[in-house]
């Protein structure tokens, strides 16, 4: 398991893809790590993939879905508050 970044991190999304394509991996499942579903999500991933595929068309790149609504994340939130509470 790697990450890959949309905005000002490294590597980008096309340099992690090129990671995997060199070192043999045909198959990547991306998760956005994103909270809410915003410009990255609609706009900015989805062209960073197809661009990626086109660039690696040997490696199949599948997109799942983001962590924006997810039956955990109230649970993972509270989680955190108590940490701080209790620390």
């Amino acid at each position: 398991m790697r990450a890959a970044f949309l905005d000002g991190g490294a590597p980008d999304l096309l340099a992690g893809v090129l990671q995997a394509a060199e070192a043999g991996i045909e198959r990547l499942i991306v998760i956005p790590y994103f909270l809410t579903v915003g410009l990255h999500l609609r706009r900015d991933l989805p062209r960073l993939v197809e661009a990626a595929q086109e660039k690696h068309p040997n490696v199949v790149i599948v997109v799942g879905q983001s962590l924006e609504g997810h039956p955990s994340m109230p649970s993972l939130i509270l989680g955190r508050v108590r940490e701080v509470l209790q620390g």
